[in-house]
Parts: structure tokens; C-alpha cells; sequence
């Protein structure tokens, strides 16, 4: 049996949670719906635990630090999960923010607004960042830069995006931007 495969999301309030199980709807994913919140309220061994006990993957699950500069509750979780050996981060939709006194972390690509896929990083809003603009800022981010090998996908702010993301929507940045995970990690989308 091979590891229990995850798409990290690092955002989990209320609108970014309706916008993730809407996008997990179209694409018939699960998500670890307790995993949300503002901030994360579980900890990484219970996450581990519910992922474990799903039936499907690639699962999605969600770490939020409340904008906390540091390693608050959603980045001590997600630091839990990334260290068990029996979980696999296929991809993480790493979501940008206002906070700037953060390291940040350069994407493989990012998701704009207007769902395009482009090289540089996004800002909350979606809009792609200045041309020499490396780093996507936010927080739950700065640890992502301990993986080497998994896909990080930028993204504005879940489920708003100047309502662009909506779930009245359907969601579609969020949504698209699983998908271009999922793709990546040779999974059939949208069975």
C-alpha cells in the first residue's frame, strides 16, 4: 500500500472552505472538511488520522494560521502532516495574502484572477505580480520551502478573488487550479 496522497490548501476560513468543497465537488474529491477554520483548530495527528480513514485520494485538507507571522496552529499541523512518511503532498495551493514580513515562497506557477496560468507569483486579489516579483506572501507559507519536489500552485485569496472565485461561481480559480495539480500528478479529472 503507498502513501496517502494530499493537495494541501493554506487557507481555511469560512468563504475559502465553500470554495474548496465546491471545487472538490466538480472535481469528486473529498476534503478533510474539519481541517478548516480560521485558524486551523485540529492538530496534525488528527488530520493524519482522517486521511488515513478516507477511502479516496488524492484527499484535500486545509491549514489556516489566522494571519499569525510565525508558526501559528494551521502551520504547526501542516508541519505534522508533511513530516509523516506515510502521507504524500501531491500539491499545495499556496495562497497569497497582505502580510509582508514573511520569507514567501516562489511557485512553480500561479493562477490568476482571470484563471490564467502564469510563471510569476499572484497577489490576494489574484492579479499577477510584477515582472522580477519572485515570492507569493501569506501565511502558512514560509515552510513550504523545506519541499523540493512538490508542486506549488499560487493562488489569490479562495472563494473571492474580487468575487471572480465565488462559489456562486462554482469556484472556478480554485477549482482549476486542483486540477492543474491533479494533472501533474497523472489523477483523472473530474471522474
Amino acid at each position: 500500500m503507498g502513501n496517502n496522497k494530499v493537495v494541501a490548501v493554506t487557507d481555511g476560513d469560512s468563504t475559502a472552505a465553500k470554495a474548496v468543497q465546491k471545487a472538490a465537488e466538480q472535481l469528486n474529491l473529498t476534503v478533510i472538511y474539519e481541517s478548516a477554520g480560521n485558524p486551523t483548530t485540529i492538530s496534525g495527528s488528527e488530520i493524519i488520522t482522517k486521511i488515513k480513514d478516507c477511502a479516496d485520494e488524492p484527499v484535500i485538507v486545509m491549514f489556516d494560521d489566522q494571519g499569525e507571522v510565525g508558526a501559528g496552529l494551521g502551520e504547526k499541523a501542516f508541519l505534522e502532516v508533511l513530516r509523516a512518511p506515510e502521507i504524500e503532498i501531491i500539491g499545495v495551493l499556496a495562497v497569497a495574502s497582505d502580510l509582508k514580513k514573511v520569507q514567501g515562497i516562489t511557485p512553480d506557477f500561479s493562477i490568476t484572477q482571470n484563471q490564467e496560468l502564469v510563471k510569476e507569483p499572484v497577489d490576494k486579489i489574484g492579479k499577477a505580480e510584477a515582472v522580477g516579483h519572485k515570492t507569493l506572501e501569506g501565511d502558512t507559507l514560509d515552510m513550504l520551502n523545506m519541499l523540493s519536489d512538490t508542486l506549488i500552485v499560487g493562488i489569490g485569496d479562495i472563494g473571492k478573488m474580487d468575487d471572480k472565485d465565488s462559489v456562486e461561481q462554482g469556484a472556478p480559480i480554485t477549482t482549476r487550479a486542483i486540477s492543474e495539480i491533479l494533472q501533474r500528478s497523472e489523477y483523472e479529472v473530474g471522474n
